[in-house]
């Protein structure tokens, strides 16, 4: 007998020294590779003494993570899509953490207003609108934080996100001025054309002499094609402030495509008057001058623009061309001659023009010889 408790023993040594085969019973506290759960472990151990509680401990305390810069709450901020109730349009319904202050916030909407306006000031855009927020999140519907918050909205270029904001207080003050223009403009810029003319029309119906909403709306009907509306809207603009040079363009852009270039080429020309060193305007003059037949004007005009900027070989090529129109309407040799040398003027600035490289082979012996003969004749002093 003792010698069958003897090797029963021995046995049981061996096995307890055979590792790898069997799991040790988890230890008393938690593996800080996994995390404890609360369900019953099944132990491999034969000795069901050694399994674990169901409760599990208490996890080991870990260090606070490290609270984002300030820099990246903004740009966190900045990066967010708002719609006019202050939240994200996807994904989470609230601020992104990195945006919470860790300093007590105030409950003065107020305040928070203020340090907006100021961070406005100074162009910080993505902070302005965080103090918006937060103004909002205490007063949802306080006048000067949705309008500070559609500010940082259409700064930013997030017109269409503007747009709610600006209705919100239109329908708070139906008659504010400022109210319906901007959000006159937001909806230009988001391509909703037909309700930003209404806000402008109700704007000059509360002012007629609104010039800048007027001048809007003109440029609303251009952009749409309502020509007629146009050209009336902008004769109703230089009719108040008649030394607008850029009404004048965009008048003569109209009329152009209207089809009435002699009334194009006045408007051009006033732009002209007043821009007097504007390359483009005497070029815009004189092609509404060539299109009304006014080749003389259209000449004068190009050569204002070539002197203003000489090394345009385009505009010394147009000249040419304008040149060699009026030589075959008038059959007079000097407009070959003088097209020949604008043609040659281009070339040197921009030899790659084999178009007209042609044109100068084929009229400049003709213009050559015309050359020559003027200076063979004799002086009105001669013999």
């Amino acid at each position: 007998m003792a010698r069958r408790i003897c090797t029963i023993l021995a046995l049981a040594v061996l096995l307890a020294n055979l590792g790898g085969c069997r799991k040790k019973p988890p230890p008393a506290g938690p593996s800080p590779a996994t995390s404890p759960t609360t369900s019953p472990t099944t132990s491999t151990s034969s000795t069901p003494a050694s399994a674990p509680t169901t409760t599990p401990p208490p996890p080991a305390s870990k260090p606070a993570p490290a609270l984002p810069s300030a820099t990246a709450a903004r740009q966190a901020l900045a990066e967010q899509a708002f719609d006019h109730t202050g939240r994200k349009q996807t994904g989470s319904q609230s601020r992104p953490a990195a945006s919470k202050p860790t300093q007590k916030v105030s409950n003065d909407p107020l305040k928070h207003i203020a340090a907006g306006n100021r961070a406005l000031a100074r162009r910080d855009i993505a902070t302005a609108a965080d103090c918006f927020y937060l103004a909002l999140d205490i007063k949802p519907d306080h006048p000067d934080a949705l309008r500070g918050l559609a500010t940082a909205l259409g700064a930013a270029g997030r017109y269409r996100e503007a747009v709610p904001i600006y209705r919100m207080l239109r329908n708070m003050s139906p008659k504010d001025p400022v109210t319906l223009y901007n959000l006159a403009v937001a909806l230009s810029k988001t391509g909703q054309f037909a309700e930003a003319s209404r806000a402008y029309l109700k704007l000059l119906s509360q002012d007629p002499d609104d010039v800048r909403s007027r001048y809007n709306l003109a440029v609303l009907y251009q952009v749409q094609g309502k020509l007629d509306d146009a050209r009336r809207t902008w004769q109703e603009v230089l009719a108040r402030v008649p030394h607008l040079a850029t009404a004048h363009t965009s008048l003569g852009e109209v009329l152009v495509d209207l089809g009435e270039h002699e009334g194009a080429m006045l408007a051009y020309a006033e732009a002209a008057k007043l821009t007097p060193k504007s390359t483009t305007a005497w070029l815009n003059f004189a092609a509404a001058a060539e299109g009304a037949g006014s080749y003389g004007r259209a000449i004068v005009a190009t050569k204002r623009a070539a002197k203003l900027s000489p090394k345009d070989a385009g505009i010394w090529a147009r000249l040419g061309g304008l040149y060699l129109v009026l030589h075959r309407a008038k059959k007079e040799d000097r407009f070959l001659t003088d097209a020949v040398a604008a043609w040659r003027r281009s070339l040197n600035l921009d030899p790659a023009q084999p178009q007209l490289r042609k044109y100068v082979e084929a009229y400049g012996a003709a213009a050559d010889n015309d050359r020559s003969n003027k200076v063979n004749l004799p002086s009105k002093t001669g013999r």
